[in-house]
Parts: structure tokens; sequence; C-alpha cells
């Protein structure tokens, strides 16, 4: 995979590589609130600004290192 490359420079901020340990937190609280309960709004348990991934950006001069897969 040396040679694969990103053909759009659009990065995101990030402290982790992926999502999926947030998204299983979220989850997990929303299964947990009571049944007799209404059912929770998904952005009571899973804002995307909790997550540890932050957005995306356009990077107008990449680094060739940011560029590949």
């Amino acid at each position: 995979m040396s040679r694969s490359r990103k053909k759009t420079p659009i990065l995101s901020f990030t402290k982790s590589k992926s999502e999926k340990f947030d998204k299983m937190i979220a989850n997990r609280k929303m299964r947990r609130c009571p049944i007799d309960q209404e059912p929770p709004k998904k952005n009571e348990y899973s804002d995307v600004y909790w997550f540890m991934k932050d957005g995306k950006r356009f990077i107008k001069n990449p680094e060739d290192k940011w560029m590949r897969k």
C-alpha cells in the first residue's frame, strides 16, 4: 500500500484513528435508558462535538505523508 494516495486533500482533526469507541459508549448510554421513559433523542447521547474525531477540513497544500493511505 505504499503507493496508494488520497485524491482529495480533505483531512480530519483527530486525536484518534476512529470513532468506534465513542459511538459504542453513546449507544450503550442510549440502551440503558429506563423502559418506562420515552426514548431519548439521538443528540442527547451522541453529540459529535464530544467525540475525539472532530470534523474534517480541506487542506490547500498537504504534506505528502498526510495523503498516504
